[in-house]
Order: structure tokens, then C-alpha cells, then sequence
């Protein structure tokens, strides 16, 4: 199991009974749910980092209807293919943990073995994060100072998040992969057309990093169709448009009981090379 860094001192982290501990005496609980908090109380994003709490809920409750399957089964067999047995992953921005617990599902139907982190600013998605598998270790920290040693981990997954490329760099291996996930050209443009009068393509994604070669790029589109205006206001709540919407389109989602919508994802594959 890849030793966590202290983020007092530095020095390794050992779980001992339900607490993360170093040889400096720091100390770290992990909750009733099962996840630690890293987070030092100076160096917290506000009162409540990373997701509040209805927007983790929202999260939480519109991963259960599985939508975006295609993109976790395609996110999963890029991690059987890349990460090596007893590999380190870390799941960076990791939120509630629906795409974390389902490749940590996928390794073990496979007969596969990893040390799976889970790290996000929200204790509110942790929570949720935590209790959905237990076999992974859910962290409170930030990915742009992720709780891991230089070159510890063997693939870091960054699906829908800040891309924190210097810091993944850090802690991943020579030869690591990284695998973004982001949205593609007409990714919920069925909710765009709802929202605005003039919906718009998203813009093309392009991950040059310094320090990373490109792999691949794998694409998988489908059709979403919800079916109640719970979990439409779900979704709605877990995008960029909730916060920048016209009031007249949000006006009309909200009397909606249905809606129909592409998806699109893409996942860029990229390795380590210096």
C-alpha cells in the first residue's frame, strides 16, 4: 500500500487502528463514514471546500441512475489496460466516487488487484464517496497538493476536474499514465437547447503538457433520457450552467418532466516521459 504524506511535516503516514499517524506524532481520524481529512484548517478553501452539500447529494443521487455507464465501462477498460497489477491509482477530483468504486469493481471481476486513492475537496462528497466502496482509501486534500510521494503512483485518473498537471507529473511514476476525462463537442446539448436560444458545441479539448506524450484518445457518444424533474434538477445542479443560465431557461427546465439529451465523452490518454 503507497504510504500517504503527512501534510504537517512530510513525513509517511501509517494507519493505525482508525487514525493516520506519522513519526512526529501528527495525527489524522478518519471519519464515521471512512474517509481521512488532510485538509489543515489554515489552508482550507472556505468554511466548506469543494462541493456543498446539495450539490454532493445532487451528484450522489444522479450517479445512482448510471446515465454516464458508457463512460465509466470506457474509463474502466483503459485502467485494466494500463495500470499494472498492485499498481497505485489515484482518482484526483474524485468527487462522490461513482467512476472510483465502479473501476475498482471492474479490477476485481477481472481478478485485478491496485491501490486505489480517491482525493477531493468536499467532505460532503466524501461521504458519500466512502460509504459506495470501502475498499478504496477516500481522502479530504487538494489534487494540486496530493498527500503522495514523488513517483508513487502508476495512472492517475482526472475525470470532469481541474487538471493539476504539475502535480500529477510529481506523483506519478516514469512511464505513468494519466487519464483526463472531459466532455465532448455536443456533450448535454439537449439541456443546452433547453437553457439558452442560442446553445453552443463545447469547445475541442487539447491536453499538450509538458513532460507528457499522448497515448490515445478514446470517444463514446450515446442518448440520455430522464425521466422525472428530480432528475433533471440533478443533473442541472452538476453543471457549469447552473451557475450562468439565463432565468427565463432555467424557467423553462424546471417545468419540464422529461428530457432528452446526446452525451459525449472523451478520455485523453497520456504518459509520462521525463
Amino acid at each position: 500500500m503507497t504510504s500517504l504524506r503527512c501534510p504537517v511535516c512530510g513525513e509517511p503516514l501509517f494507519l493505525q487502528q482508525k487514525s493516520y499517524r506519522c513519526k512526529k506524532g501528527h495525527s489524522f481520524d478518519l471519519s464515521r463514514e471512512g474517509y481521512c481529512n488532510l485538509i489543515l484548517s489554515g489552508r482550507r478553501h472556505g468554511k466548506t471546500p469543494g462541493d456543498n452539500q446539495d450539490m454532493a447529494r445532487a451528484r450522489n443521487q444522479f450517479f445512482a441512475g448510471d446515465h454516464y455507464r458508457i463512460l465509466l465501462d470506457a474509463l474502466s477498460a483503459q485502467v485494466l489496460k494500463y495500470l499494472p497489477q498492485d499498481g497505485t491509482l489515484v482518482d484526483a477530483g474524485c468527487g462522490e466516487g461513482y467512476y472510483t468504486a465502479g473501476v475498482f469493481s471492474a479490477l476485481q471481476q477481472a481478478g485485478r488487484w491496485g491501490d486505489l486513492v480517491g482525493v477531493d475537496l468536499s467532505k460532503f462528497a466524501l461521504r458519500f464517496a466512502a460509504k459506495r466502496e470501502p475498499g478504496v482509501r477516500f481522502l479530504a486534500a487538494s489534487i494540486f497538493a496530493l498527500p503522495l510521494f514523488d513517483q508513487t503512483a502508476d495512472m492517475v485518473m482526472n475525470i470532469f476536474a481541474p487538471v493539476a498537471d504539475r502535480e500529477f507529473y510529481r506523483v506519478l511514476r516514469p512511464g505513468g499514465v494519466l487519464a483526463i476525462g472531459a466532455p465532448g463537442p455536443r456533450h448535454l446539448f439537449g439541456l443546452k437547447e433547453v437553457l439558452y436560444n442560442a446553445p453552443y458545441e463545447n469547445e475541442k479539448n487539447s491536453f499538450v503538457l509538458e513532460g507528457f506524450s499522448s497515448l490515445e484518445v478514446i470517444r463514446v457518444s450515446g442518448e440520455m433520457r430522464l425521466e422525472s424533474k428530480e432528475d433533471i434538477a440533478h443533473l442541472f445542479m452538476m453543471t457549469p450552467y447552473y451557475w450562468k443560465s439565463p432565468k427565463e431557461g432555467c424557467q423553462r427546465l424546471e417545468s419540464l418532466h422529461t428530457l432528452s439529451t446526446p452525451i459525449q465523452f472523451e478520455i485523453h490518454l497520456l504518459k509520462k516521459t521525463s
